[in-house]
């Protein structure tokens, strides 16, 4: 078994892609162009699985370059990332043609995240794992059973807010962006937080998800005002928690509440089995309300140079503190 790589995205790729099981959003051309269009040391490396001629799965290896360093990492905090593979490959193999195909091609790093991935194995192949959750509502017995799944208090709250007269607007505007995050911005700062992507990423996300159908972009307004925003990425498969942002002093009338309701309607309506929540380690009392329960989340990190998770650690240590250091050492 090897890998090989393609000159380019197959057109048809979505499709090809689609039989296996373990493909998710995050495979998809839109997410992979999104994060090329916002991570400037990003590129996509589109590799074959070869069996006896045959090509039994393929690999979006997410590359990050910085410094001459590359890795097959995601930048993003959907960190899903793994090789799509019939059930029958053998996994075993399938680890030791991803190796040797990073080594040969100078990667120093391989993350790999995906529930079709056998933990057994790829902890045999020398790789460490990384545990958390993730809270899933599942979405497939319906409306009428994810709402009698969910807590009381939940269902009371989007009960008010809907006889509070909030109003909730699907957007297919680019400007959805520049309502949300300032809005978003202003909410962590009253929480002492930053946030972790800036308006162009975000607004390329918005572009290239928007434009698959594979974003619900909400906002929600009390008396012609609005009052919050949030964003749920998703593909057939599953619909996942983006972001979202509010005015403090609307809580009141619970504005996350129906933002959420909302999505859940619109994915039940489309099919979309279940609901990514996120939120590990420990979810949020928020989300818990909805129903559903924790799944396991495994990733797995092997380094392939010596020594490169210490250099790489000083070097991310460096880029956040070096302007602080520099600045001590010459202004004692």
């Amino acid at each position: 078994m090897h890998l090989r790589k393609l000159h380019q995205r197959p057109l048809e790729w979505d499709n090809l892609i689609k039989a296996y099981s373990s493909k998710n959003l995050f495979n998809e051309s839109a997410w992979l162009d999104f994060l090329g269009d916002a991570f400037p040391f990003v590129s996509i490396d589109y590799l074959e699985i070869i069996t006896n001629k045959n090509v039994v799965g393929y690999f979006p290896a997410v590359r990050m370059t910085k410094f001459l360093i590359s890795m097959y990492s995601s930048p993003h905090y959907f960190g899903y990332m793994s090789p799509l593979f019939d059930r029958d490959v053998d996994q075993a193999k399938l680890l030791g043609a991803v190796l040797k195909y990073g080594r040969d091609k100078g990667i120093s790093r391989i993350d790999l995240c995906n529930d079709a991935i056998d933990p057994a194995v790829v902890m045999a192949a020398g790789f460490t794992q990384h545990s958390n959750v993730t809270h899933v509502c599942p979405l497939d017995g319906g409306e009428k059973s994810v709402w009698n799944n969910m807590i009381g208090t939940c269902r009371t709250r989007i009960r008010k807010a809907e006889k509070s007269g909030l109003v909730v607007r699907v957007a297919h505007d680019p400007g959805f962006i520049d309502d949300f995050y300032p809005l978003f911005a202003k909410m962590l700062v009253g929480k002492g937080l930053k946030p972790g992507y800036n308006i162009g990423q975000a607004k390329a996300l918005f572009h290239r998800l928007h434009a698959a159908d594979r974003l619900f972009a909400l906002r929600v307004e009390y008396q012609g005002k609005l009052i919050g925003t949030a964003f749920y990425p998703h593909d057939d498969r599953a619909m996942y928690y983006g972001d979202s942002a509010y005015e403090p002093d609307s809580l009141q009338y619970c504005p996350n509440n129906l933002l959420h309701w909302t999505a859940i309607r619109m994915a039940i309506e489309r099919k979309i089995p279940e609901f990514n929540m996120g939120g590990g380690p420990v979810p949020s009392l928020f989300t818990t309300k909805f129903g559903g329960g924790l799944r396991p989340l495994l990733t797995y990190q092997k380094n392939l140079i010596p020594l490169f998770h210490q250099t790489y650690t000083a070097y991310s240590f460096f880029k956040q503190n070096g302007y602080k250091l520099l600045e001590k050492f010459t202004n004692p």
